[in-house]
């Protein structure tokens, strides 16, 4: 598992319970590709709450190297809440799928649901 990956899962991880929703994000300029990312309510302080949980929780990578892979973020304003993206994570996936379904790549809209934070 890389680094990226990694912290991909921890912040999946960390969502839960919480009001910040953890899912794929792809957005205008990205050609249909997909990447991780959280929608918050509260905006930037649900946002540096979430990364000092997550540096926290990944001791086996320095902070300063978690805080600079989270620090290429980048928001898009959906209306009542916000998506803060990370273009270069891919999205940590959760499997649900039973034998006979296909798994098809897109996020899995049953852990697409308000986490409380």
């Amino acid at each position: 598992m890389t680094k990226q990956e990694l912290i991909a899962y921890t912040i999946r991880e960390v969502c839960e319970g919480r009001e910040v929703q953890y899912r794929s994000y792809s957005g205008r300029g990205m050609r249909g590709e997909s990447c991780a990312g959280v929608v918050v309510e509260g905006g930037i302080s649900d946002l540096v709450t979430l990364v000092g949980r997550v540096i926290a929780a990944v001791p086996s990578i320095p902070a300063e190297e978690v805080a600079d892979i989270l620090s290429h973020v980048e928001s898009d304003n959906m209306g009542y809440a916000t998506i803060f993206y990370w273009r270069q994570m891919k999205v940590a996936y959760v499997d649900t799928s039973d034998d006979d379904s296909e798994d098809d790549g897109d996020w899995d809209e049953d852990w697409d649901e308000d986490f409380g934070f």
